[in-house]
């Protein structure tokens, strides 16, 4: 984690490459050593990382690494070195030479909240994340005295499938239509039929 620098009388401090030739008395020399520095290099951050990381370390550094800035649609999970393996710290007592570290990132998973079913259910999924294939959307259970007309987002806009790379919780609401039935009174025989009789009804009639 060195190199050396050089021989250092400890008497007066001074740097010595050679003794003369006619000097006399003990000398002590004391080596003296530069830290090497060591590069990190940093992958998978999108040229985001975090301004307190540094690019270099030395054997006398003491590092705890920080999470780069945020990445839509993904959660830090740690940094991996080039084995695979967690690194969270330098630690100068064991560590030398280049590293190169790698941005662990999992996908964030969003729910997909379903409204307006009215009774009715749903097979489609409850939650994806940015890197789910692109959802199309299937249609509700039947609904007992309503047409399913499609699903709505949360700007009440029509929508049929969350598209791969989308990001965020989702609330689609189902829209119906309500079914009319008819109403046919038989057996009159040229009575006239009451007009508070009525020719059509739907299940949200009142009694």
């Amino acid at each position: 984690g060195y190199t050396f620098s050089a021989w250092v009388d400890l008497n007066n401090g001074e740097e010595v490459t050679t003794i003369s030739k006619g000097t006399t008395g003990d000398i002590t020399l004391v080596a003296t050593w530069t830290p090497i520095e060591y590069n990190i290099t940093y992958k998978g951050i999108d040229g985001l990382n975090n301004n307190n990381n540094p690019k270099t370390y030395n054997y006398e550094s003491t590092i705890l690494f920080q999470a780069p800035a945020s990445k839509e649609g993904y959660i830090f999970a740690g940094w991996l070195d080039s084995k695979g393996q967690p690194v969270a710290y330098i630690n100068p007592l064991t560590t030398t030479g280049g590293l190169v570290l790698t941005a662990d990132w999992q996908p964030r998973v969003y729910i997909i909240s379903y409204e307006g079913l009215g009774g009715s259910s749903t097979t489609n999924i409850s939650n994806y994340t940015i890197e789910t294939e692109t959802i199309t959307l299937t249609n509700p259970a039947k609904r007992n005295g309503y047409t399913f007309t499609g699903w709505v987002d949360e700007k009440n806009q029509p929508i049929t499938e969350i598209r791969k790379g989308s990001t965020g919780n989702r609330v689609i609401t189902a829209k119906w239509n309500v079914v009319t039935y008819k109403i046919t009174y038989k057996g009159l025989e040229g009575a006239t039929n009451s007009n508070s009789n009525p020719t059509s009804y739907t299940i949200e009639t009142d009694t």
